[in-house]
């Protein structure tokens, strides 16, 4: 199993939730994760804890990964050292949690009643499940 946990650390109650890796007696899931998505989006750094498979993701980073600039690497490594990555995570989770009570805020005043919306516990995303009838309607307005 490959576990992509790009949003792992964006989680809005008061502890991270344990990754699928967590109960990997086997080293059978390969743990991936970065801080692209929530420190520096050009950065494109990212890691894997690859259980079994280390040689294998190994030989085939050796053969397939262009590097980024060493400065890119250095800038993280420092900002994780010195401390800043968790409050900077701190202080990102509660933004997001504000703006999804904004959105939801704002879905439930605005939006038709039924409406459905889904409850996140971290991350970027809210789903929106709106009546079949109303985007047929706004479908057939936009044509």
């Amino acid at each position: 199993m490959i576990e992509d946990d790009l949003y792992g650390n964006i989680y809005f109650g008061s502890s991270r939730p344990k990754p699928c890796k967590y109960f990997d007696e086997e080293g059978l899931v390969m743990w991936c994760g970065s801080v692209t998505k929530v420190l520096a989006p050009s950065f494109r750094i990212g890691w894997v804890e690859p259980g079994q498979y280390k040689d294998k993701i190994l030989k085939q980073r050796l053969i397939q990964t262009i590097s980024q600039p060493a400065i890119y690497q250095e800038a993280v490594a420092k900002f994780l050292q010195i401390g800043r990555y968790d409050h900077h995570l701190n202080t990102f989770r509660k933004k997001l949690y504000s703006n999804y009570i904004n959105f939801r805020n704002s879905i439930e005043a605005h939006f038709p009643e039924n409406t459905k919306m889904s409850q996140p516990e971290g991350g970027f995303v809210l789903w929106l499940e709106m009546d079949p009838k109303l985007i047929l309607r706004y479908y057939t307005i936009m044509r």
